[in-house]
């Protein structure tokens, strides 16, 4: 079985403790069947910075195929998190990043792709 991810990818940015933490639905279930011993691969869009660099990281360690994702110049998205007395508070975004304007558009290679596998997870579609 092969599972895909299409979607968000954010990172999460707890200010009080200057650590990044990658994150969003469609990213983190392609992470989680990984995780699961499922084959998981990822299709979304990325700015060129260090958020994108971080997930991309990240997403190497688990192995999960990002070969069809889109890199553009620009920032990817994030939110800025404060934790204040054990909680979390979101404080900031950048609304999306470079995937709210340049959304994901697929292809025919990502068509032929997406339909190889057994499931797909996604947020939107």
């Amino acid at each position: 079985m092969q599972v895909i991810g299409i979607g968000d990818n954010v990172v999460d940015k707890y200010i009080n403790i200057n650590k990044m933490f990658p994150g969003g639905n469609a990213l983190n279930f392609s992470v989680y069947a990984k995780k699961l011993g499922v084959d998981s691969a990822y299709i979304g869009v990325f700015g060129n910075d260090k958020a994108a660099d971080h997930i991309n990281k990240v997403l190497s360690k688990f192995n999960i195929d990002t070969s069809h994702c889109r890199y553009h110049k620009g920032e990817n998205a994030y939110a800025e998190v404060s934790i204040n007395d054990g909680e979390r508070k979101f404080v900031g975004t950048n609304e999306g990043g470079i995937a709210s304007r340049l959304p994901l558009v697929f292809h025919k290679d990502d068509l032929k792709y997406r339909f190889s596998s057994s499931l797909v997870g996604k947020k939107c579609f």
